[in-house]
């Protein structure tokens, strides 16, 4: 059976402390590894949490969320330099 780790270990694992990685599963689990509730008690594959830590250095993990945002910048920004005081400014 893989071996599964707690909410304290994986904070000791990625250094930082239980209450934030608690608080992260409720507010923003987007940014653990994948866990399963289990009864009450939150529990993370650490071959998982090991793969999570190594996408976090490679960036695989984030490619799509850069172009994503690079995107959402240009659109911003196109749009702040055509529109001046609430009115659009066709070049």
């Amino acid at each position: 059976m893989p071996e599964l780790i707690t909410i304290t270990e994986l904070a000791a694992i990625i250094h930082k402390s239980r209450l934030s990685v608690g608080n992260d599963v409720t507010r923003n689990p987007a940014c653990l590894p994948p866990f399963a509730k289990i009864g009450n008690k939150i529990l993370f594959y650490l071959a998982k949490v090991e793969a999570w830590i190594e996408a976090q250095f490679t960036n695989k993990s984030n490619e799509s969320s850069n172009k994503s945002l690079l995107e959402t910048f240009a659109r911003s920004y196109f749009y702040t330099k055509n529109v001046q005081f609430g009115v659009l400014v066709k070049n």
